[in-house]
């Protein structure tokens, strides 16, 4: 490539260098936050863990005592909405109306 002047040269030199200084620092930053991202998700994980297993244990007994009684999940939680709208009622002095019983 043919320059005319000196200062064209110079202006190319410096533009090309800004554009490496401007490439490298996109680089570093992009590094740096995918390092303090994955840094972060891991720690979460760690602390979600005891609590993800303590869920799924939970959920392992809840599974058991439903499949002893002989229920579905979600015919256990309509009975205990059920109790519970019951209570409530009760509690309002209304009268409770024992035909609405779920089978």
């Amino acid at each position: 490539m043919r320059f005319r002047s000196f200062r064209g040269r110079l202006v190319i030199v410096f533009v090309g260098l800004f554009a490496v200084i401007q490439a490298t620092c996109f680089l570093v930053v992009a590094v740096a936050v995918r390092t303090s991202a994955r840094k972060e998700i891991n720690e979460e994980l760690r602390l979600a863990r005891p609590i993800g297993i303590a869920a799924s244990a939970e959920r392992h007994h809840k599974a058991k005592f439903l499949a002893r009684i002989g229920m579905t999940e979600s015919e256990y939680g309509r009975r205990r909405r059920y109790v519970r709208r019951q209570k409530i009622l009760a509690g309002r002095g209304l009268p409770v109306v024992p035909s609405l019983v779920p089978k």
